[in-house]
């Protein structure tokens, strides 16, 4: 099995890996970053030549930029745990379904504690079915 059907999601009709998901992110938080640079210094260009208004000016940029680059991290920072939550899982589910395929009835699937809770019922329902399907033999 490749890296990359291990590492993927489908929405509907797409294939979404986790590498795709966090670079259109990445791509979005920079364009919000640009345009959010873009208005601070047309905002410039309307103040007069007092220096006191252009220190305001200043300092109000590095501001808005340090928000928006901890805001971005955040977010980002966010997905990346959302994603390896909800996905973390999938190949281990894989491996075990593709041990019982292959006629070891015996094999579990384990979680970590950090999993999605969603997985973690999928995965209990599923060791269930192993559980009977073992009992059957």
């Amino acid at each position: 099995m490749s890296q990359e059907r291990r590492q993927s999601v489908t929405l509907g009709r797409v294939k979404l890996s986790n590498a795709f998901v966090i670079t259109w992110l990445s791509l979005f938080l920079v364009f919000t970053l640009v345009v959010g640079m873009w208005v601070m210094s047309s905002l410039s260009s309307q103040f007069s030549g007092r220096m006191a208004n252009y220190v305001i000016w200043r300092n109000s940029f590095f501001l808005f930029l340090a928000i928006q680059l901890a805001a971005n991290a955040a977010i980002l920072l966010s997905m990346v745990s959302i994603l390896h939550k909800a996905t973390g899982a999938l190949p281990r589910i894989e491996t075990v379904l593709d041990k019982v395929i292959a006629g070891d009835r015996s094999a579990r699937i384990v979680v970590r504690k950090r999993d999605n809770d969603r997985i973690c019922v999928f995965v209990e329902k599923v060791n269930a079915a192993l559980d009977a399907l073992e009992l059957k033999k």
